[in-house]
């Protein structure tokens, strides 16, 4: 690998009205905006939510094998009375907590509200108890990027200077997981900005590979990415970038694993899909996912075991 030539060059400092001048000719001005909202229409009305017991039925059978718990164990360890969501939020704390205090650190989330955490999940066991859970995410962790809005915290984007305050309601896709009853667990890493794809941050730590605590996690999704490789959460949530082409043009996409390098390091496959065909992209994921070795990452932390 060839070295860097860190020499300092003698180039003009600009600023202000001088680079904008200096900007101006070279600037892209694209003839045609790219559409941001898709003009493609359902096929057909759109139906009513599926019930816990049919999200059960539409997934399948289980996949075995794997050291991860997806959101169907969780929601079938609380319909079993085996824990409830109280249980879990404790131990979910509890386990961040640990893991920030691993050598070297996960740093996976820049903020927990514990006592926030703590009110959802028993919220979520007294509708569970009740027989009412609101869906089949009901009590099931998950963990939001801190470029995403979520009550009641700040949105920093990964800085410390945005976000001075806590924000007064949910982003659209939080809210949606808070009306499903999901225990959302706090703000997950990220690189700063989202202007990087190493997923280092000055300010909270540089976040970690579970499988490999000496290698980061890429970015700039690093905490979303460390905490559901590191068993702490299911699910995580983010603004999908490396899926523009797909978001652009209204098509369904997902990341699924294929198998892992001569390092021991996961590698994943995006695929998309036709408009409307999300159920295929999802069997498709299934069907490799069956074939795929799953390994054990360094840093885990199985919280329902």
């Amino acid at each position: 690998m060839a070295d860097y030539d860190l020499r300092s060059l003698d180039l003009p400092k600009l600023s202000g009205r001088a680079l904008r001048l200096f900007a101006a000719p070279r600037a892209l001005h694209p003839e045609e905006a790219p559409t941001f909202y898709p003009l493609v229409r359902a096929a057909s009305p759109a139906q009513r939510p599926l019930t816990p017991a049919e999200d059960e039925t539409f997934l399948g059978a289980p996949l075995s094998g794997s050291p991860f718990s997806t959101v169907r164990d969780y929601a079938r360890a609380y319909r079993d009375g085996v824990t409830t969501p109280e249980e879990v939020a404790g131990k979910l704390l509890a386990a961040i907590v640990e893991s920030d205090a691993a050598d070297p650190p996960l740093h996976a989330f820049i903020a927990n509200d514990r006592e926030d955490v703590l009110a959802q999940a028993r919220a979520a066991t007294a509708r569970i108890r009740a027989g009412r859970p609101l869906s089949l995410l009901d009590g099931v962790p998950v963990a939001v990027k801190d470029e995403v809005d979520q009550a009641p915290y700040p949105t920093t984007a990964g800085t410390t200077f945005l976000g001075q305050q806590p924000v007064a309601e949910d982003a659209t896709s939080v809210a949606g997981l808070r009306a499903a009853g999901a225990l959302l667990i706090g703000k997950a890493n990220m690189h700063e900005i989202g202007i990087d794809p190493s997923g280092a941050n000055v300010h909270y730590g540089a976040t970690r590979n579970p499988y490999d605590p000496s290698r980061d996690t890429g970015g700039s999704s690093s905490g979303p990415s460390a905490a559901v490789a590191a068993g702490l959460c299911p699910v995580a949530t983010e603004l999908m970038r490396y899926a523009f082409p797909s978001n652009l043009a209204g098509l369904p996409a997902i990341t699924f694993p294929v198998g892992y390098d001569e390092h021991e390091l996961p590698v994943g496959m995006q695929a998309m899909g036709r408009h409307w065909d999300e159920a295929l992209l999802l069997r498709l994921a299934y069907v490799v996912e069956q074939s795929v070795a799953r390994r054990r990452p360094r840093m885990f932390y199985p919280i329902l075991a």
